[in-house]
């Protein structure tokens, strides 16, 4: 009804504007690129000026403002010259009495030259030394806006500097309101949600669309003339050549043109606030003329100021021309905006176009709302997505049955007229996460409430690449494990453990004139209201974790905390993380008493069911995933989303308080509280669910202790403890059985000892570590504990006193030099002093191990399919960031040579200073095959004898420890000594090449049937640069390996060998459409290698169109060229992705003693690619060399 009343008005809307033709609100005249004086640019401003209002005009200057590089910075005669040119454009329209406004263009930025930035600053800098309210920069001070300037009551302006986004050299954004684009775009969208419904004019330099130059438009004199786009009056033919200017500036355009990436991305991002918005009018300079453009956005660009430059009629062009001249925007009354544009022509300025743009009016939309409001009644029937019910058995197995009848159900629900309740509720922020729209709304007496939708948007949670396929319905379908209506549940039980919380109600919100900007979000849509704060001012989690670290007189009731997530751990609520609580306190006292206040409760009784959600509900993919079920399962990881709440509020509290709080708890959630809860569901969803979620409920309820007991051994291994930034004494003592106490009291400003903050007694039986994070203040910290629980004292800022009675080893010190003092027995405990910020940081304590389970695949054309399992378990530990350990398993089987391959690596970070330890190992047995045709650059491979007869056979193992150092700039450097073991397969080798010693010609011909040992050293140094390590188009990759083998026995000789490899990457225009890359690579080998250990050149490794292992030498050299040229972007409903050509030309020759072949063996060849979601790339080569053609699958480019 609302969008038929719209609509109906808008028939009417142009007879409105031409009934108040003459009645003009406001007028803006819009002049581009004015920063030169000359004859043009006199006429423009002469005109414009003459064209003033009084006090209804705005105008702008739309950028380019002092040509040719902006405000100079050290010339005095150059820079009165530049302030003259200003003076030029604003002093005749300010004597008119027009407001004034200069926006940043790209030469006010020094053409985007290295003094931008200051340039910029010194125009701002001028026009407010003219002391005038009406001229100003906008934006200034070099930031990027958005800022708003109000117009008349349905007007609203919106400048930013789109400069700003394009500049390519430094820029110091610090002090600027938005200093990332992140927070810019933030700071709009609250911009335009509070102007939801005017007319907004979007105000910059650049235009967002043009059919000019910088739109890749160009005329027959660019072709011919090209050197006239340096100097206007070069006119020096260049036929041909001179088409490859507008070519190259296509293919590889400049920043400030629209297909420049970072151009694209400003107009992409900014336009993504805008999505949907219908009265929005985008103005710019830029380009040298005038343009209307009317498509699905109307576009006004005027920057013809001062020069002219060639621009066309586009598809959607109204008008579009070259001559100098300026725009003017009249206000009419009714809602109308009349355009007029103003050219050059004939030697004077005259009015050359004229267009008329209704639109509603913030008023006009409100008569809309109120005539197609919903009749006055207090529920409606309604379903709330009934499209989770529609698949059919099939897909159930594999998604699950969840809550789909409870969707799709008939509901009465009350309905929500935001305007009557509480005295009228008033939207002042819009919000909510990926997945939620919410709206914060505030009542005449302060009150705030919260607005949001029950139906999410799940499709959010994916990459875009995967938004338009099968994927979508997929996490749209996740939906449906989630219960529409559980969250009205949650008070009965909260009420009856003491625990605060909000009141709910979930309704039909009936249009509202308070929630006209948001109709299309709310209006007719089921949503959840309840208040923000139910008991009072509070703040969110990160606020108090600052003021619980400010004032140690600030604390927590964690007792109500405890219960709180009993209340979790019942209703089946996990996703309670740090942003889904409040902080209540009681604002009349200095000190806060936090209470906290759970929110949010989405996640109550949800249900993981089918087999998908089952499998990715697992340890290795997602475990904090949990079926609502009576037994309480996986009760560790069900607690995961609040690790740092609950490592923060739960360590107070010994085995007997804990198991104290949860019996209070289950008694006093009885059965009578159970079926109050229930009651509270719509009458179809208690009928389906009530028997069920009751039994579910009283079950969870009497498992609780148990779960719970469990969780407490689970929580207690490594506890951690924090003070404040205050003076406090903590005292460390020896408990009964081997116990550690640890107490913290206050130390007051006479330097007394007052108030208890913390005590509790370990238990070595569960508690195995205890971090204590002593923050700043000047504390004192008494030792006197031989326990054998490890403990670790993190001292931050100020000065620390140790007093040690007595200690232990495993009592670890960690603070400052300078700021740590002992006495007593401190040669017992350890310490770990160093001015490293590092050394003191806190880092918050994450027990979650983790294992991660992958399948192998892999194909070519010597091993054939290839199949397996690998496996990473992943450990936490102290201060470790990602981790503390790693260790990864794999077996690989190959199924056409019946080879075997483990491999294993573990890494230990930081375990020897900033070293990591990392040990790699493999074993290719049994059967392992290995590629061999005699060593030299000309062997020969006779294809009658099969492959069969080249393929040696034996049993390979090494272990190589190592320390690795990481650097934060991706490099790596890597020492490893290690030990190997080779070993010949006798029985399967017979008849083969590999048995014949003459053929062999490495050292060990004659002994390749011997065992040999080797240990040694590798060295192994990295430099990766790329941008981007799956798909690179920049940057490049260096790897240098120096490895030296040591003989162990008779048949083992030393050898040492040096392997580089160098790639680089490169686009070939903007896009990244088309890449070149290269890489060169090679190796020498000192002393006697065996046959194995030669080095090879063949196969996908370094030259394709040949067998793996082809050649082996003892020096080798190979280069490898390829270019990459994406075809399409395959918009697959399956699976989408970037397909493309590669193609490649691959070089390389191996030395030996001996060898006479000169012979530089090339490969040449192509095939497809396909990169499926920006998450892997999967290519199909096909090689062609004087051997044949040779086809290749592989998952990943070769470099």
């Amino acid at each position: 009804m609302l969008k038929k009343m719209i609509g109906y008005l808008l028939l009417f809307i142009p007879l409105t504007g031409i009934q108040a033709q003459d009645s003009v609100q406001n007028r803006l005249i819009l002049i581009g690129d004015a920063g030169e004086i000359n004859p043009h640019q006199s006429a423009v401003i002469q005109t414009a000026a003459e064209n003033v209002l009084d006090q209804r005009t705005t105008v702008l200057f739309l950028g380019d403002n002092i040509y040719p590089n902006g405000m100079p910075l050290k010339d005095t005669a150059a820079i009165s010259a530049a302030e003259k040119v200003l003076s030029a454009q604003y002093e005749p329209m300010l004597q008119k009495g027009a407001k004034v406004l200069f926006v940043p263009g790209n030469h006010d930025w020094d053409r985007m030259g290295k003094q931008g930035y200051r340039k910029i600053l010194a125009q701002d800098a001028f026009l407010n030394g003219q002391n005038n309210p009406n001229l100003k920069l906008l934006p200034g001070k070099g930031c990027p806006g958005p800022e708003e300037v109000p117009v008349s009551e349905n007007v609203v302006l919106i400048a930013f500097d789109s400069e700003w986004w394009l500049f390519q050299h430094e820029k110091n954004s610090e002090e600027c309101a938005c200093s990332t684009k992140e927070a810019f775009l933030e700071k709009l969208s609250e911009i335009v949600s509070r102007n939801r419904g005017k007319m907004i004019f979007l105000v910059c330099h650049h235009p967002f669309q043009s059919y000019g130059v910088h739109g890749g438009r160009y005329n027959l004199k660019d072709h011919i003339f090209p050197l006239t786009n340096l100097n206007k009056n070069l006119y020096i033919p260049l036929p041909v050549v001179g088409s490859l200017y507008p070519l190259l500036r296509s293919s590889i355009p400049n920043p400030e043109d629209q297909g420049h990436p970072d151009y694209k991305e400003m107009t992409a991002l900014i336009d993504s606030v805008f999505s949907g918005y219908k009265n929005l009018v985008h103005v710019a300079g830029h380009e040298h003329g005038l343009q209307f453009i009317k498509g699905q956005e109307v576009q006004i660009v005027s920057g013809a100021g001062a020069k002219n430059a060639y621009v066309k009629k586009g598809p959607h062009s109204l008008f579009a021309k070259k001559n100098s001249g300026f725009v003017i925007v009249d206000i009419l009354t009714g809602g109308v905006l009349k355009i007029r544009y103003y050219m050059m022509e004939g030697g004077h300025m005259q009015e050359a176009f004229t267009y008329r743009l209704p639109f509603i009016t913030p008023g006009q939309q409100l008569k809309a709302v109120n005539d197609a409001s919903l009749a006055a009644m207090d529920s409606v029937v309604v379903r709330t997505n009934e499209a989770l019910d529609k698949p059919g058995a099939g897909h159930r197995i594999w998604f699950g049955e969840n809550f789909r009848k409870e969707w799709a159900a008939p509901a009465k629900l009350p309905v929500l007229r935001i305007s009557q309740i509480s005295g009228g509720l008033t939207p002042v922020k819009e919000g909510g996460g990926l997945q939620t729209k919410s709206l914060r709304l505030v009542s005449p007496s302060g009150e705030e409430w919260v607005l949001r939708n029950v139906n999410k948007n799940m499709e959010i949670l994916l990459p875009e690449a995967l938004r338009n396929t099968f994927a979508k319905d997929a996490v749209t379908d996740a939906l449906s494990g989630q219960h529409p209506y559980s969250a009205l549940i949650v008070p009965p039980i909260a009420e009856a453990a003491g625990v605060p919380h909000a009141n709910p109600v979930i309704g039909v919100v009936a249009p509202d004139t308070a929630l006209l900007p948001y109709a299309d979000n709310f209006f007719n849509k089921v949503c959840l209201l309840e208040e923000r704060e139910p008991i009072g001012k509070s703040d969110n989690t990160e606020k108090m974790y600052k003021n619980l670290l400010k004032d140690n007189d600030n604390t927590v009731d964690t007792a109500t905390y405890f219960k709180a997530r009993l209340v979790d751990l019942l209703v089946g609520d996990w996703d309670r993380h740090e942003d889904q609580w409040r902080w209540a306190y009681d604002k009349k006292k200095k000190d806060r008493r936090y209470v906290p206040v759970p929110r949010d409760r989405d996640q109550v009784f949800h249900v993981v069911q089918g087999i998908l959600p089952t499998i990715a509900s697992g340890p290795s993919i997602m475990p904090r995933f949990h079926d609502f079920t009576g037994r309480i399962k996986k009760i560790n990881a069900y607690f995961m989303a609040g690790r740092g709440l609950n490592g923060r509020f739960f360590n107070q509290y010994n085995y007997d308080q804990w198991m104290q709080l949860v019996h209070g708890f289950t008694a006093a959630v009885t059965d009578s509280v159970l079926e109050a809860a229930l009651k509270r569901l719509p009458a179809s969803s208690y009928a389906m669910d009530h028997d069920r979620f009751l039994a579910i409920l009283k079950e969870r309820r009497n498992r609780l202790p148990e779960a719970m007991t469990t969780y407490y051994r689970f929580y207690n291994r490594v506890v951690d403890i924090q003070t404040s930034d205050k003076k406090e004494l903590v005292q460390i003592t020896d408990a009964g059985n081997g116990g550690l106490k640890i107490s913290i009291h206050k130390i007051n400003k006479e330097d007394a000892v007052s108030d208890q903050l913390f005590e509790r007694v370990f238990d070595p039986a569960v508690t195995k570590e205890v971090r204590l994070y002593i923050h700043s203040g000047n504390d004192r910290v008494l030792i006197n504990a031989r326990s054998k629980i490890r403990l670790r004292i993190i001292g931050n800022n100020d000065e620390k006193q140790y007093q040690v009675l007595k200690g232990r080893k495993n009592i670890r010190i960690y603070g400052k030099k300078e700021q740590v003092h002992f006495t007593g027995e401190d040669q017992s405990i350890r310490k770990r002093l160093s001015n490293d910020s590092s050394n003191t940081a806190y880092v918050p304590t994450d027990l979650y191990n983790r294992y991660f389970i992958r399948p192998n695949l892999g194909f070519n054309r010597d091993d054939g399919i290839m199949l397996g399992l690998g496996v990473r378990f992943v450990n936490q530990g102290f201060r470790k960031k990602p981790y503390a350990n790693a260790h990864q398993l794999s077996y690989l089987h190959s199924f056409s040579s019946g080879a075997n391959s483990f491999r294993f690596k573990s890494d230990w970070l930081h375990a020897i200073g900033k070293a990591d330890l990392v040990v790699t190992g493999r074993v290719m047995a049994p059967d392992n095959v290995q590629n061999f045709f005699g060593l030299g650059n000309g062997t020969g491979y006779d294809k009658t004898k099969g492959i069969g007869y080249y393929r040696a056979r034996f049993t390979l193992v090494d272990i190589a420890p190592g320390l690795r150092w990481r650097f934060k700039d991706t490099r790596t450097l890597s020492v490893s000594p290690f030990f190997q073991h080779y070993r010949y397969d006798a029985d399967h080798n017979q008849g083969k090449l590999i048995a014949t010693p003459a053929l062999v010609g490495t050292y060990d011909s004659n002994t390749v049937d011997q065992n040999k040992n080797y240990t040694g050293l590798v060295l192994n140094y990295e430099a990766d640069s790329r941008d981007n390590p799956l798909l690179p188009t920049s940057g490049g990759l260096l790897n240098l390996r120096v490895q030296g083998f040591k003989g162990l026995n008779v048949s083992a000789r030393d050898f040492a060998q040096l392997l580089l490899e160098l790639s680089f990457f490169r686009k070939l225009g903007a896009t990244g459409n088309v890449v070149f890359s290269d890489r060169i690579g090679g190796g020498a080998t000192v002393g006697n290698a065996p046959f194995y250990q030669s080095l090879f050149l063949g196969g996908q490794e370094n030259l394709l169109g040949y067998r793996k292992f082809r050649f082996a030498g003892e020096q080798l050299l190979y280069n490898n060229l390829q270019l990459r040229v994406k075809i399409a972007d395959i918009g697959s409903y399956i699976l989408p992705g970037q397909l493309g050509f590669s193609g490649f030309f691959d070089a390389g020759k191996v030395w030996a003693e001996g060898d006479n072949s000169n012979k530089i063996h090339t490969g040449v060849g192509g095939g497809l690619y396909f990169v499926p979601a920006q998450m892997a790339v999967v290519q199909l080569l096909a090689g062609y060399s004087r051997e044949g053609w040779y086809p290749h699958f592989s998952i990943g480019f070769r470099f």
